[in-house]
């Protein structure tokens, strides 16, 4: 069962309310954010680093809520969801961890299958579902994605530093005690300075402070990050997607570059691309009225898989 709470207004009257909840997934303690009870299921993906549900998703969960049921989860590991034990043996790939969890989560929800929205990371995890459980996934929408490219951003000076004894540790501890810093950090993130809100500033920095120590991203960049660049791209696989597809990037993404959609896009058989112009790797905190309006009307319109 999935256990609710009323929690958070939307922060407008005429949106509904976001609700939260814990239940369990494969004896772990999930949390999760949700607005919304009729329409299609979607499922609102974050990516990695800090990024959890409420951070990523503050402004769309409301805005997508009030037309379909919008479920967005804390993914094992991130924000306030428990995680498994990383350094297990045989439990490989992060990634392929957080793949096998949607269809889970679908299961728990009482859904044969959803609408994907990943941001980051959470789209190259909404890749992986809908190539390894094409059946689940009604349609994907790719903000800012991983997985469609190799390039890494810092190239080997960012691989060198995750392999840094302790060096994630101490930049965490850093992070945790200077609220100054989280906002330089933000300027990555987003394209223009000018944005970088008191409030999106506090989210930021609350969502460092959830944890201490952070071993699902430690765990993630292990895995992902070689000294050739990022180990996961799809770019050869995207033909076998069948479901429409909304892709989404900020044209002045620093992280991940627009390129990397853009090819995306001509390889996908049945894809929309869309650049924001003036954004950066945050479309739905630097310029959310875009974004959601984009999503819904996608989704709105979305056409039986081919």
């Amino acid at each position: 069962m999935m256990h609710q709470k009323p929690a958070m207004t939307a922060g407008d009257d005429t949106l509904p309310r976001v609700q939260t909840g814990r239940t369990d997934i494969s004896g772990l303690d999930i949390f999760y954010r949700r607005a919304g009870e009729g329409g299609e299921a979607v499922i609102l993906i974050h990516g990695a680093g800090s990024a959890h549900s409420g951070f990523t998703w503050k402004h769309t969960l409301p805005a997508l809520g009030a037309r379909f049921r919008a479920v967005a989860p804390d993914l094992p590991g991130y924000g306030l969801s428990a995680g498994p034990d990383w350094e297990a043996p045989g439990m490989g790939s992060p990634l392929a961890y957080h793949i096998d969890f949607i269809p889970r989560l679908l299961d728990r929800l009482g859904l044969e299958r959803a609408h994907l929205v990943g941001n980051s990371m959470g789209g190259g995890l909404s890749l992986g579902v809908a190539l390894a459980y094409p059946e689940r996934v009604r349609s994907l929408s790719l903000i800012d994605s991983y997985g469609l490219g190799t390039q890494m951003p810092g190239g080997i000076f960012t691989y060198a530093l995750s392999r840094l004894p302790y060096f994630n540790d101490l930049l965490r501890l850093v992070l945790i005690r200077s609220r100054f810093l989280v906002k330089l950090g933000l300027r990555q993130l987003l394209a223009h300075p000018a944005r970088i809100s008191e409030e999106l500033v506090d989210d930021a920095w609350e969502s460092v402070r959830m944890k201490l120590d952070h071993p699902a991203w430690m765990a993630f960049q292990r895995h992902e990050f070689t000294p050739r660049g990022l180990r996961t791209c799809y770019l050869d696989r995207l033909k076998e997607i069948r479901c429409p597809v909304l892709i989404v990037h900020g044209a002045d993404d620093r992280l991940l570059p627009a390129r990397h959609s853009r090819e995306a896009h001509h390889l996908l058989p049945h894809s929309r691309l869309e650049l924001i112009p003036g954004c950066g790797h945050l479309p739905s905190r630097e310029h959310p009225k875009i974004l959601n309006a984009l999503l819904i009307e996608f989704l709105e319109n979305t056409v039986p898989e081919v």
